[in-house]
């Protein structure tokens, strides 16, 4: 239980050297332990080992929160194995769940964005922004950020004001804004 909930704090932290460490470890006492293994997919990933990634999913129970974040990691790596077709297909399950279809436009565009298709990922990124209604944090950053890199500044600083004006105290919409605002690259 200690690893369990270390490995969950040092995650949300964005620790991610030390989550794989903790998730290692945690792996070695409980296999199936569905936020280890997906700790370990990603890390995978990141190695640029999409096999092994794709192995250790394999057991991967479709519930609670591996039932979200499962599918999610399953197409990164299929993109990182160059398939989008396959990465759209691994986060069907999530097109209509309830509070999560978001999600599901949100990372196809980032996706599409991954694998240098501006005009797919600009249209999923556009779905996401409709379905969210009022962007998180993270969202509004992550579009934004996209807007900016591919020629549409204007577009995110709209989306930028728009954010901080339900949350002015942002300190990081209110930091990309300046620089959206005074022409920097994102």
């Amino acid at each position: 239980q200690l690893l369990n909930r270390a490995l969950l704090l040092v995650a949300g932290e964005g620790r991610f050297d030390k989550a794989v460490e903790l998730a290692r470890r945690l792996d070695k006492v409980d296999p199936s332990n569905g936020i280890a293994v997906l700790v370990l997919a990603v890390d995978a990933v990141h190695r640029k080992a999409p096999d092994e990634a794709e192995a250790l999913l394999a057991g991967l129970p479709d519930r609670g929160i591996t039932g979200i974040t499962g599918p999610l990691v399953r197409a990164w790596v299929a993109v990182a194995k160059g398939d989008p077709a396959v990465a759209a297909t691994q986060m069907a399950p999530l097109r209509n769940k309830s509070g999560v279809g978001v999600l599901y436009d949100l990372h196809l565009g980032l996706m599409h964005d991954v694998l240098g298709q501006p005009a797919e990922a600009s249209t999923s990124i556009g779905k996401a922004l409709e379905a969210a209604g009022q962007p998180s944090l993270r969202m509004s950053w992550l579009a934004g950020n996209f807007y900016e890199r591919h020629g549409q500044r204007d577009k995110a600083i709209k989306l930028y004001q728009s954010f901080l004006k339900d949350s002015p105290d942002s300190v990081v919409i209110s930091r990309a804004l300046t620089r959206a605002q005074a022409g920097k690259p994102a």
